[in-house]
């Protein structure tokens, strides 16, 4: 389980790392819905680079 202060690494499979970063703030969720993913895009869409355009496509 990924925690606060966990450093992460980032890679392609079979290849190098790519990135890293330290971990500050960790959500979790669960039994996701339909209600439950739309308040994650409301919430959150943004800042994971899911834009308004692109979150009916989850659907």
């Amino acid at each position: 389980m990924i925690k606060r202060g966990d450093l992460i690494y980032f890679k392609y499979t079979g290849g190098p790392v790519t990135a890293k970063a330290n971990v500050l703030d960790v959500k979790q969720f669960d039994d996701l819905d339909r209600n439950k993913i739309e308040y994650i895009f409301n919430e959150y869409g943004d800042s994971i680079g899911i834009t308004k355009e692109n979150r009916r496509s989850f659907f």
